[in-house]
């Protein structure tokens, strides 16, 4: 089996022209952090798609899960949105893929 592997890349984006593409099988992860004010509320959207029957999709703001999707093999986009509050001065956006 081919270990898991994470890019970016332009082929097949939702929207725009760059998405992130994770191949092979294993766990993968992208994260950013960004300056935030705490107590603020931001808005998180993101779309996502594919996946397989031992997948799972997890995304985490500021360290805590916000979102899981597990057995999921989705051919079209999802498109999840959510708000978040900010709790310190920096946030990490953390998306896990394990496949």
């Amino acid at each position: 089996m081919e270990s898991a592997s994470i890019a970016v890349s332009q082929e097949k984006p939702d929207t725009g022209k760059w998405a992130v593409k994770i191949t092979g099988y294993g766990t993968s992860k992208i994260s950013q952090t960004f300056a935030t004010v705490p107590g603020q509320l931001y808005q998180v959207n993101y779309r996502y798609a594919g996946g397989g029957v031992d997948s799972s999709f997890l995304v985490y703001w500021g360290g805590t899960k916000i979102y899981q999707r597990s057995k999921f093999d989705d051919s079209g986009y999802q498109v999840v949105s959510s708000v978040q509050v900010a709790t310190g001065t920096t946030t990490t956006l953390e998306f896990v893929y394990d496949g």
